[in-house]
């Protein structure tokens, strides 16, 4: 369920993280965040609060530079990680990306083999008409066969025998 800003105020705020967020997020100390403000961070605070609020486009484009060409090594690491059958979590601590980031390293490895990504409410349905207990790869290739076999079979005549479906 998504929340709406109630009023403009909520709106505005939305925009804005607090500094010891940014801090933590870009792995650097509030003396530097400090020293940042201005050339590199829109600073604001809210009602004459104490606490400091940096911008979420700042804080994106500077975590996206600080990443810069190491950005490669973790998108590597995700693959090796998904490949090796690690959980999200593990690979969440062992690189230090948020679930989205490992989700698109994901999604698009899958589009550059030619393959797609199927979501977990899909997967269920496939299961259910293929009357699998789990899917994979493989299962979901040897259900589709058997109906390409089947259909075969009932469209020639019902006299014939099945075709053979090459494997591969």
């Amino acid at each position: 369920m998504t929340r709406t800003p109630r009023t403009k105020h909520d709106e505005e705020i939305s925009k804005w993280i607090p500094r010891h967020e940014v801090e933590a997020l870009l792995g650097v100390s509030s003396r530097t965040l400090r020293r940042w403000e201005g050339p590199r961070l829109r600073v604001r605070r809210f009602d004459g609060g104490r606490t400091a609020y940096v911008h979420r486009d700042d804080v994106e484009r500077l975590r996206a530079a600080r990443a810069g060409h190491t950005m490669h090594k973790k998108e590597l690491a995700v693959l090796e990680g998904l490949r090796a059958g690690k959980s999200h979590l593990d690979i969440m601590r062992e690189t230090r990306l948020t679930l989205e980031d490992i989700e698109r390293i994901r999604d698009l490895d899958a589009r550059f083999d030619g393959g797609f990504v199927v979501d977990g409410r899909t997967a269920a349905r496939l299961c259910d008409e293929l009357e699998l207990d789990e899917i994979d790869a493989d299962s979901l290739l040897a259900a589709v066969r058997r109906l390409i076999v089947r259909n075969r079979y009932l469209s020639n005549s019902r006299n014939a025998e099945p075709t053979k479906l090459r494997e591969g």
